[in-house]
Parts: C-alpha cells; structure tokens; sequence
C-alpha cells in the first residue's frame, strides 16, 4: 500500500482493467531482474519476493463473491501457490467460490524450479485440479510437476514429437477430469529465434495450430499471452480451432513487444491468424465529428497530401483544424485509434482554405 502499488494498479487501469477488487496490503511488491539473452546465450532471472505483499496474503482477505459477481471465468496461474502455504490455501479459496458461482477455472501450471520442488508442486497443484476446467501448460511443466512427460522430445534442440504430447494432453485429461487441455509447443532454436505453436485436446480430437517462425524481441509474458488469447476466444464464443489460433497468433505477437504486456487489438491478431504474417505498415483513418455551439464558425485548416505511386491508393496524410470565434466545440472520435497532433509536431506544405458551417464537419486525420 504504496506510491509503487498505486503504480501498478494504475498500469492495469489504463488499459480498461476493473481494478476495485484488489486487496491491498503488505510492505512491498515483489520483483524480479531480467537479463535479457540473444542468440547463444540464455536469458536470466533473479527473483526478489522475499516478504512480498502477496505472499503475506491470508484466506479471508479477498472479497471473492464480489469480484466473481456477473463473472464468467476465473484463472490463477501455478506461480501463485508456490509463493507460500497461506497464498495456496488463498488460490484454494478462490477456486472453491468459482466453481460455486458457476464460472469456468482455468490454470496455467507454470512450475518454477526457484519457487518450490517438483514434490511441493504436484502436492499442491494436484489439489488445486480438482476445481479446473481448462489447463495450460508447456513443454516441461507436466513433467516437472505431474510427472508427465512426452516422449521423444528435446526443447532444447528444437525437436518436438506431436504423439508425445497427445499422450500428456490425454494424461492430464484422464487424471483431473478436464474438459480441455492445452500445451504450447516452444522449438528453442536460439535465445533469438524460436518456433512457436500449440495444441489444444477437449477428449474428442487432437488439434494443432500453426507454426509461427519467431526472431524474438522479447519473450516475457509470451506464455501469458497465449492464455489470455485462449480464453478471450473461448468467451467470444470462438469454436476450439479458432480459439486456439487466435491464442497462438496473440502470443506470436506479444514476442515482438517488449515488455509484460501485450499491446495488440483483436484486429492485428485476427490479421496474423488469417494468415498475413508480412509485417508491411498498417495506415489507419481516424474520423472526428466537430459541432459548432453557436451561429456560424470560421473555419481555417490545413490539407496535406501526398500520392503513393507504388500504389494505386490515394493517403490522406493529415488535415489539422483551427475553429475560430466560436464557443467549445465537441469533439467525438471514430474509429479504434487516437491520433493526437500538435502544431509543434508538425512539419507540412499545403494550401489555405477558407469557409463557414452551421453545424458540423467531419474531419478524417490519418
């Protein structure tokens, strides 16, 4: 419950998280150092989350009914439990009023050797399964914590046998009662360059997403992502093919952003799973609807606009507005991006046009 706290609760704000049921408490945020890899040599990280605000987290601090009110999906992640016997039996609690409300569990077993053994893994984690629907996993975590491993695969040297990991995704299946699994499928040919895919298992048939070839910015959060992509699609009422292409495509992207989150619209992943993997600029449109308060307004603005010969498109490239002698304007944006320009921003050639309006004009700035 400090300036760093509020930091962070004002990241997830932001970007349109409903933060009013966050429990705060405790003396610090836990942290972690990054050394990013490249090529040969792999990433690092060191974990500092010795007294962490949530590890000192109880049963009984979450209003958990409240925050699964009109709620359709809960999902915790392996990391959470491992911080600590309280935080564990705080996930348990969790998942116990989910599953009471009616809401679909889904976990990410995400096992980290530097938190907890393999044995407290599978101790902890096994009892968590009980109130999960969906699961996530990759590669290793299975193995490290359910002892489950494909065979005939080696991450390390890129080499990855599909039969294996029809035989964990069934495993886990069997073992949990689960109504889906999935397993994203990582092929490390570097710390740059990997091959990215997934598959998805609901007991019926085994699917397989496409193959992404990756040159990495940054990979954090790209296991995240993918979750996040999976249930996005899965309450969009995507059926498990798309849902798992929409998931993988996501992920895909967020390894060319750098940092946790990732900065993408439904659009750009749509784009990527339909297959346009060219990487070619994007130009938006933005279209704002300007009223004038009173009578009539002078109107002076500026037009610029170039033709790209290498196409047969005509751009727009900018129209900037002054509205003189006139009282405050409304002003009301159409269109997914915000495109704000100052004139100190601007470098431009054109020409001067004069008129009048009563009502309204519609100005495209691109």
């Amino acid at each position: 419950n400090n300036p760093i706290g509020d930091a962070a609760i004002n990241e997830m704000r932001k970007f349109g998280v409903d933060t009013r049921f966050i429990a705060r408490g405790g003396d610090r945020v836990g942290i972690y150092f990054y050394e990013k890899g490249a090529s040969v040599r792999p990433s690092k990280v060191v974990y500092d989350r010795a007294h962490s605000s949530i590890s000192q987290a109880q049963p009984g601090d979450m209003d958990w009914k409240a925050a699964f009110q009109g709620a359709e999906w809960f999902h915790f992640t392996g990391i959470t439990p491992a911080l600590g016997d309280n935080v564990a039996e705080l996930t348990e609690e969790g998942c116990k009023i989910a599953k009471e409300m009616g809401l679909t569990v889904s976990c990410d077993l995400n096992f980290r050797k530097k938190l907890w053994t393999s044995e407290k893994a599978g101790r902890v984690m096994g009892r968590l399964m009980e109130y999960v629907d969906v699961v996530v996993a990759n590669e290793e975590d299975a193995e490290k914590v359910f002892g489950i491993k494909a065979a005939d695969t080696d991450v390390t040297q890129g080499e990855l046998d599909m039969e294996g990991y029809k035989y964990v995704a069934r495993e886990l299946m069997n073992r949990f009662n689960l109504k889906i699994v999935t397993i994203t499928l990582r092929e490390s040919l570097s710390a740059s360059d990997n091959n990215w895919s997934a598959m998805l298992y609901d007991g019926k048939e085994y699917l397989f997403s496409k193959r992404y070839k990756l040159h990495i910015v940054d990979r954090v959060g790209g296991g995240d992502s993918f979750g996040a992509g999976l249930i996005y699609s899965l309450i969009s009422g995507y059926d498990n093919r798309d849902a798992l292409e929409f998931a993988v495509a996501a992920s895909a992207l967020k390894h060319t952003i750098v940092g946790d989150t990732n900065h993408v619209s439904v659009d750009e992943v749509e784009a990527l799973k339909g297959g346009d993997a060219s990487g070619r600029v994007q130009r938006y449109h933005t279209v704002y609807l300007i009223k004038g308060e009173s009578g009539l307004s002078a109107l002076f603005f500026l037009l610029i606009h170039s033709l790209y010969t290498s196409t047969q498109y005509f751009y727009w490239k900018m129209v900037y507005s002054f509205i003189l002698h006139t009282n405050p304007f409304s002003c009301k944006q159409y269109g997914e991006f915000q495109v704000l320009k100052t004139l100190a921003h601007l470098s431009f050639y054109g020409i001067i046009m004069f008129g009048t309006l009563k009502d309204k004009i519609h100005i495209f700035i691109s």
